[in-house]
C-alpha cells in the first residue's frame, strides 16, 4: 500500500470518529462570498487584455454563445455562481435566466445584475434534485458552465435541458472530468476564508474509475491566516499536509463537518446520458477558450492592446467554426447537444 493509501485510511478513520452531518454541494456554495474569488472579467474586474485569464473568459463567452446559437434568443444559466456566464452573456440575448440550488449564489447574482445595470438577466432559485421550474420548451438555448456534476442528480437534470429547450435548441456544457487529476492529484484540500473571518477546509477524495468524488467540509474557527500560524496548514501542501498528528491539533477549532459525494462523468459517460435524454445530436468539440488563449500567446503586448468589444470581434470571428470541431473524448471536452 503506498503513502497516499495509507494516509486515505489515516483520513477516513479520523472521519469516522468525528461528528460528521451528511449534505449536498450547497453547503459549499451558501458560504462562499464569492465563487470566483473577485477574479471575473468585466463582472468585477474591468478587462484587461495584458492577462491571459482575462482572453479566456472572453474565448467562454464566445463559445457559449455561438455553441448553443442562443444570440438574440432566450437562455437557461445553470448554476451561475456569481452570475456567469449570464451577466457577460446579457449584452447578446434578449433574456437571459440563471437557475441555482444555492440561495446565496443567487443572491449574488441579483446584486451583481443591479450593479452592472443589467436588466435581462433574472436569477431563480429551485430545489437541489427537483425538476427545473420552467415551462416545457421554454428556452432557446441551455448553457452549463462546471455545474452538473454538482447536482445531486446530474442524469435527470439533462433530461431536465432536453424538457426545457425548444425544439433545435442547444445545450452547451463544459465540466470538470476526473481525467486531469492524475498522480498524486486524487487527493486534493483546498481552504477558503468565509464571512465570519473564519476559514473552511475543503478536502477532495476522488475516485477516478468510478468518477466520483468525496467531499468533505471541515468548517473551522480560525482564520485562514491563523490557521497557517498554528498548525502550519496551508492549500498549497495538498493532501500531504493532514497528517493524522494534524488533524488532531485541528480537533479544538472544527466547528461542524459535512459529507457528500457526486458524480463527475467523463465525456463518454456523459455524451451516452445526453443521448439517452433524447437529444438527436450530441458530439464533444474544441472550444474558442482554447483558442483565444493560443491567440493571446501568438499576440504581441502591443498587439493585444485592445478594447473588450474588440476582442469580442477577433475571437468572435473563430468561435463558430471552433466549437463544431470534433475533439477526442478522451481529452474531456466540450460538448454541444442539440434537441
Amino acid at each position: 500500500m503506498d503513502m497516499q493509501n495509507i494516509q486515505t485510511n489515516d483520513f477516513l478513520t479520523w472521519i469516522a470518529e468525528q461528528n460528521v452531518t451528511q449534505s449536498d454541494s450547497q453547503v459549499l456554495y451558501d458560504d462562499m462570498e464569492s465563487h470566483s474569488c473577485y477574479s471575473l472579467p468585466v463582472v468585477y474586474q474591468p478587462f484587461d487584455p495584458q492577462q491571459l485569464s482575462h482572453w479566456v473568459d472572453v474565448g467562454r463567452t464566445q463559445d457559449f454563445l455561438h455553441a448553443a446559437k442562443i444570440s438574440g434568443g432566450k437562455v437557461l444559466d445553470f448554476g451561475p455562481g456569481d452570475g456567469w456566464p449570464s451577466l457577460v452573456l446579457s449584452p447578446f440575448v434578449a433574456e437571459v435566466v440563471g437557475v441555482d440550488s444555492s440561495k446565496k449564489r443567487i443572491m449574488t447574482c441579483r446584486e451583481n445584475a443591479l450593479r452592472m445595470n443589467i436588466s435581462n438577466a433574472s436569477f431563480v432559485h429551485y430545489q437541489a434534485g427537483s425538476p427545473l421550474p420552467f415551462p416545457d420548451e421554454s428556452f432557446d438555448g441551455v448553457v452549463a458552465a462546471s455545474s452538473v456534476e454538482q447536482c445531486p442528480n446530474p442524469k435527470e437534470i439533462l433530461s431536465e435541458f432536453y424538457r426545457v429547450l425548444k425544439p433545435g435548441g442547444r445545450l452547451r456544457m463544459c465540466y470538470e472530468g476526473l481525467s486531469r487529476y492524475k498522480n498524486g492529484q486524487e487527493r486534493d484540500v483546498w481552504i477558503f476564508e468565509t464571512k465570519d473571518n473564519n476559514c473552511s477546509m475543503v478536502v477532495f477524495l476522488r475516485d477516478i474509475p468510478g468518477e466520483k468524488v468525496a467531499y468533505y467540509k471541515i468548517d473551522l474557527s480560525v482564520s485562514k491566516a491563523q490557521l497557517k500560524q498554528k498548525s502550519g496548514i496551508v492549500d498549497e501542501m495538498g493532501f500531504s499536509a493532514l497528517t493524522l498528528a494534524k488533524l488532531e491539533e485541528l480537533k479544538p477549532y472544527v466547528k461542524a463537518i459535512f459529507s457528500y459525494t457526486l458524480m463527475h462523468p467523463s465525456c463518454k459517460t456523459w455524451i451516452q446520458w445526453l443521448k439517452e435524454a433524447g437529444f438527436s445530436q450530441v458530439k464533444p468539440t474544441h472550444d474558442a477558450g482554447s483558442v483565444a488563449a493560443a491567440m493571446y500567446d501568438a499576440l504581441t503586448p502591443e498587439e493585444r492592446n485592445m478594447d473588450l468589444s474588440e476582442a469580442y470581434e477577433r475571437i468572435g470571428a473563430v468561435a463558430p467554426w471552433v466549437c463544431e470541431l470534433q475533439a477526442p473524448e478522451d481529452d474531456d471536452p466540450m460538448i454541444l447537444a442539440i434537441k
